[in-house]
């Protein structure tokens, strides 16, 4: 039990979408795993989905949005993109000129509804070899780009099935 309560926080920590330090290192290098974190208050849940260069994907969904292990229901899931799918989203998101997108949602002009009491919002992070960056978002409101960027990102993701994963110490949703 003492294993799982760093792992989860160290999830709950990249749940939280936040960008990295000024004292981080630049994001160089290759792109080895996209991380989509979102928070969504109807109904209240927040989520996961890691994606690994190799095509190894992960979606984690906890209802609400406290963390208590053990009591806190989620659902998890995984999938393996074929090699085809895992390339295509890994060029997707290199071509996406990620590195000159703001990283708050202030620093841009914004798009979508002024105020969306409703909306998920999250962040995008993406990891390199080097560092990593992280592109945030409120609600609808998200440069044009970042919502191409995750719409591409949605559609590589449906194309493929997910599996669902049960561990014995967490509740299920």
């Amino acid at each position: 039990m003492r294993r799982l309560i760093p792992l989860a926080a160290a999830l709950l920590a990249a749940c939280r979408g936040t960008a990295p330090d000024s004292s981080a290192p630049p994001a160089e290098g290759p792109i080895v795993e996209v991380r989509r974190s979102f928070t969504c208050p109807l109904p209240a849940s927040r989520g996961l989905i890691t994606i690994a260069r190799d095509g190894k994907a992960e979606r984690v969904i906890f209802e609400g949005l406290e963390f208590e292990l053990g009591k806190t229901k989620s659902t998890r899931e995984q999938m393996t993109l074929p090699p085809k799918d895992a390339a295509e989203l890994f060029r997707l998101v290199s071509g996406s000129d990620w590195r000159s997108m703001p990283e708050r949602p202030d620093e841009f002009a914004l798009q979508g509804r002024p105020s969306c009491a409703d909306c998920c919002s999250g962040a995008l992070y993406i990891k390199t070899a080097g560092g990593g960056r992280s592109l945030n978002y409120a609600g609808e409101r998200k440069p044009e780009k970042l919502e191409a960027l995750l719409k591409g990102i949605d559609d590589i993701l449906g194309r493929g099935e997910w599996t669902r994963v049960v561990y014995p110490w967490e509740q299920q949703r």
